[in-house]
């Protein structure tokens, strides 16, 4: 079966995203779509510190706080969140980590921390 691409638009508005959520200081350190076996689509996946056993009890409502006026990104991007302690995440981080700019790098047919990646499109890693 054929895989959707990634669309222009839909990066344009993780960015978008993204964006908000810088100017409302909520810490992003990893942010990328992905496409694997795990998500029949693309998924933007946001780890942030505010999702975790010592994060936020709910940190979607939180993000849609911190963002009133863009808080409908959150649904219409299929946002996963991650913790920063994902597998996936911390090699990410591992690789990357220290890179001085990932944006627009894509990422595919490889296992990144255990998980494979069909496709990814990174905003950051740090």
């Amino acid at each position: 079966m054929a895989k959707e691409a990634l669309v222009d638009i839909d990066v344009v508005r993780g960015r978008e995203l993204l964006d908000a959520l810088d100017q409302a200081k909520v810490p992003v350190p990893v942010a990328f779509w992905l496409r694997n076996e795990e998500y029949d689509e693309w998924r933007l996946i946001l780890a942030t510190p505010w999702y975790g056993p010592k994060g936020s009890p709910n940190p979607f409502l939180d993000l849609a706080r911190a963002i009133p006026h863009k808080d409908h990104l959150i649904d219409d991007l299929h946002v996963a969140l991650k913790t920063m302690q994902n597998p996936l995440i911390k090699s990410l981080r591992s690789i990357f980590g220290r890179t001085k700019s990932v944006e627009g790098m894509r990422l595919g047919a490889q296992m990144i921390g255990g998980i494979w990646v069909d496709d990814a499109y990174v905003y950051r890693i740090k």
